[in-house]
């Protein structure tokens, strides 16, 4: 048999369908096609309401920090208050004083249950990334670059820089360096 003939055969072999058989498979195929929409839109707001509900969620845990830490801050306003109470009844500023180290001693406290820690700057070498310099000062070559004095301390949470230190940095004098400089 010839090639054309068993291709011609083959097209022969597939049955046609009745109309009525086509209406009914577009009909089955179009109530398909409502239940996957159906499914899609109903997962669709199934989403947005995870996401509101995600949101809600972390706006209340935002709150309830925010409302740990500020309570936080005003037992410490309060510790205030009395220590000035206190220092205008007794005229007394030894009392006052003390009053006043309390509050600081409570804050730090406080500072470091939350996992703030001071910088240590003095003498270290000046880094861009945790200290700001403020001012340049004469110093010997040794202590070129060279954190010379702090003018506001840093901070750092957790390894992350909370806020940089203001600091003065070494330069070496003049005529050191070209003291220096000749003698090589």
């Amino acid at each position: 048999m010839s090639k054309d003939k068993k291709e011609n055969e083959k097209v022969k072999e597939i049955p046609v369908k009745d109309p009525k058989d086509w209406e009914q498979e577009c009909e089955e195929l179009r109530e398909k096609c409502r239940d996957t929409e159906e499914k899609y839109l109903r997962l669709a707001a199934d989403f947005e309401n995870y996401k509101k509900r995600q949101r809600k969620f972390m706006d209340d845990m935002i709150n309830s920090m925010r409302d740990s830490i500020l309570g936080s801050f005003l037992d410490i306003k309060d510790d205030f208050e009395r220590a000035l109470d206190a220092a205008e009844k007794q005229k007394d500023y030894d009392s006052l004083h003390q009053g006043v180290e309390m509050i600081y001693k409570h804050l730090n406290d406080f500072l470091c249950k939350e996992g703030v820690v001071e910088m240590e700057c003095k003498g270290k070498p000046f880094d861009p990334c945790y200290h700001e310099a403020v001012s340049v000062l004469e110093c010997d070559p040794e202590n070129e670059n060279d954190v010379i004095e702090v003018v506001r301390k840093g901070y750092q949470c957790q390894d992350r820089l909370v806020r940089p230190a203001r600091v003065v940095v070494g330069k070496a004098k003049e005529e050191q360096k070209n003291e220096n400089s000749e003698g090589e």
